[in-house]
């Protein structure tokens, strides 16, 4: 077994330019990756420690994947090596029928139940039928671009192409039961013009752009516009806008890193907001109503904690499990907690005293409780 380790910072040169402060941020975030003996990662560990594990048939193709909480998810495929199967960390199945050609006609899914699709002759997809039986179709011109899409309840979508000036190739129009918008191009290709008519009223937006393709400004509907200004390198150094004639600064005096984070600005008001990186490029700090805000991570770069250091009652802790997700949230006036099942579905959420129950089934809550109180969902 091989094993090649990976890490964040270079040795070498690299680290003579770190300054103290700089170096003092670093920690231990290497990533461990093994491999079997024709190359495949058979095991990857965390900064953390958690290993995910990783198993292949004589082919070489991916069969089973152990995470860090032991769930196991199972891969099956049929004989052109097409995944036709896929069994979940709760043992749940989910199956795939895919036609000579390739196309998935069939999934059959404990979370959607069965879906079934039919193809055009171009491989387009032709119509969807759900596990309710409600069928969308759709259609295509000669470009396989789609044109329609029409829905169970007899509603539709309309797609239309190539209109207007400079509209070749370009979508210049959808109308649906909410109304229509149309689209207008430069030379270029770019999108100058939105029209949206919303119950009889036509709402436009206009799009500007500089000589080198960035965007310049905005013309809302409202009459509001919104500019961009840029420094010699093409960076957003101050934004305004305006309306009726009168302009508004938004943010001014835009200060970028040497690798083009945001790293001061200010605000219409005068109040200055700025941020500090780590060598890693996570923001370890930042101004909030004139008062500084420390993050802090661990090695794996999950936020762990927001504290400003004059106001020890505002601070917020994160917790999360072996897979990286949310479990809690401490403040010091409550706190909150998560738990998930084995495929990351929440199923229960705890707000101090009030506990929310989820029972899943696919897409449907069927059952949620709050405190002693019951409310009964269903999709």
């Amino acid at each position: 077994m091989k094993m090649c380790l990976s890490s964040p910072v270079m040795c070498g040169a690299l680290l003579c330019l770190l300054s103290a402060s700089a170096t003092s941020q670093i920690q231990n975030t290497t990533t461990q990756y093994s491999y079997d003996q024709v190359g495949n990662v058979v095991q990857v560990i965390d900064p953390l420690g958690r290993a995910t594990k990783y198993t292949y048939d004589q082919l070489r193709r991916q069969t089973k994947v152990v995470d860090a909480k032991n769930g196991v998810t199972e891969i099956g495929y049929d004989g052109q090596d097409r995944i036709s199967q896929v069994s979940d960390a709760r043992r749940l199945q989910t199956s795939f029928a895919i036609d000579g050609l390739g196309n998935l006609i069939q999934q059959i899914s404990p979370d959607t139940g069965k879906t079934v699709l039919t193809y055009d002759e171009s491989s387009n997809v032709k119509t969807r039928t759900d596990a309710k039986g409600q069928v969308t179709r759709y259609r295509y011109d000669e470009l396989d671009r789609v044109v329609e899409v029409s829905y169970s309840d007899g509603t539709a979508a309309i797609y239309v192409y190539d209109q207007g000036e400079n509209g070749l190739g370009h979508l210049t129009q959808i109308r649906d039961i909410s109304g229509s918008t149309q689209y207008s191009y430069d030379l270029h290709g770019r999108v100058v013009r939105e029209a949206r008519e919303i119950d009889g009223k036509v709402y436009v937006t206009g799009y500007r752009y500089d000589g080198a393709g960035r965007l310049a400004g905005l013309d809302y509907p409202s009459g509001r516009s919104v500019d961009y200004l840029r420094d010699p390198i093409g960076n957003i150094n101050e934004i305004r806008t305006g309306k009726d004639g009168k302009i508004e600064v938004l943010a001014s005096a835009v200060l970028y890193t040497p690798v083009g984070a945001v790293q001061s600005f200010i605000f219409g008001n005068g109040q200055r907001y700025a941020r500090t990186y780590d060598i890693d490029g996570r923001v370890t700090s930042y101004t909030l109503n004139g008062e500084p805000q420390i993050v802090s991570y661990d090695a794996a770069s999950r936020i762990t904690g927001i504290a400003a250091p004059q106001k020890a009652d505002t601070a917020v802790s994160y917790g999360y499990d072996e897979l990286h997700r949310l479990t809690s949230e401490l403040r010091s006036t409550n706190s909150l907690a998560y738990s998930y099942d084995a495929v990351g579905n929440r199923v229960r959420y705890l707000n101090g005293a009030a506990t929310v129950t989820y029972s899943c089934g696919g897409q449907e809550i069927s059952d949620t409780t709050i405190g002693s109180r019951t409310a009964i969902f269903r999709s």
